[in-house]
């Protein structure tokens, strides 16, 4: 972090309205109209710094952590701490977790891939994981890098089926949609599209994911459970872990896929599946994660959705 950035605590009255809204009953994302509505509100209340400005930020919980308030998800979670940590704890990856540190002990290794701002990391420390947090968005990056008590290995890179350089498009909205994949339609915007969901691009490292698991003290031999949040890049992310499970290691894998109609890697789906049935996954429906997924036939799928994969009977 830059010694010239300005540093201050956040304001008593944002921290008291942070701990207000965590006790109303409702979840916030970060995404969503839910989520532009709050920001909107909020950042009437504080606007946003001109320049660098970080602050400290205290949670209910006993963590703290230093924000980049120009970083809007940042901001979110200075906000909406604890309606964020309600809604992904009460999510399905949440629960399967659980499940895993129930029946494990130790629970072992939690790898987030795209990890954003480590709220499923935080969540896993919580149940006993260790976490290690593979993030190639900048500003995610940093944020992480500088929270070492909670997120103790942090790879910032991306990740796909080769070492090599990629170009990485962002989204400055929404800094979590960021990708290494383009959009279908991101070509000169015509009156009947939407505005493109990206604003500028960087050029970022690429590691395969098993070249990655080795370099862990233990080469990846106390991973319990994977999740793969990458934004259309899944496929290759799940091409680059291969020589990690021919090894014979079969975590848990939960990963967000892209079905026929998604602007980016339309039916991403097909190829995830095809990749890991070879080593013997069956795939489950993410919202109901008890229930194999396309037993029943023909389904009609969203543009993206979670699977759940599991290895074995």
């Amino acid at each position: 972090m830059s010694s010239t950035l300005a540093m201050q605590d956040e304001p008593g009255s944002k921290r008291a309205l942070r701990q207000l809204f965590s006790l109303i009953p409702f979840e916030m994302r970060i995404t969503g109209r839910r989520r532009d509505l709050g920001m909107y509100l909020m950042d009437r209340l504080y606007p946003p710094p001109t320049g660098g400005n970080m602050e400290m930020m205290s949670t209910s919980d006993g963590k703290e952590f230093l924000l980049d308030l120009n970083a809007c998800n940042q901001r979110l979670l200075s906000y909406y701490y604890g309606n964020l940590l309600r809604h992904y704890r009460t999510s399905p990856l949440n629960q399967v977790m659980l499940d895993l540190a129930h029946r494990h002990s130790p629970p072992g290794t939690f790898l987030d891939v795209g990890g954003n701002l480590g709220l499923y990391s935080l969540l896993a420390r919580d149940a006993g994981f260790d976490t290690v947090v593979v993030e190639a968005e900048p500003q995610h990056a940093d944020f992480l890098r500088r929270h070492s008590d909670l997120y103790p290995t942090v790879f910032s890179v991306a990740v796909g089926d080769e070492e090599s350089t990629a170009r990485f498009f962002v989204s400055e909205s929404n800094p979590g949609g960021s990708s290494l994949v383009s959009e279908k339609h991101d070509a000169p915007e015509a009156e009947d599209q939407k505005p493109s969901l990206y604003q500028s691009s960087i050029d970022v490292k690429v590691r395969r994911l098993d070249a990655l698991v080795a370099e862990l003290p233990d080469q990846g031999a106390s991973i319990r459970m994977i999740k793969i949040d990458v934004e259309g890049f899944e496929e290759a992310v799940v091409k680059g872990m291969t020589a990690f499970l021919e090894a014979g290691h079969r975590p848990v894998i939960w990963c967000e896929v892209r079905g026929p109609e998604s602007d980016r890697a339309p039916d991403s789906y097909r190829t995830v599946c095809a990749n890991l049935s070879a080593f013997g996954y069956r795939p489950f429906w993410g919202e109901k994660p008890g229930q194999p997924a396309f037993e029943e036939g023909a389904t009609s799928l969203p543009q993206v959705f979670d699977l759940l994969f599991r290895a074995g009977g």
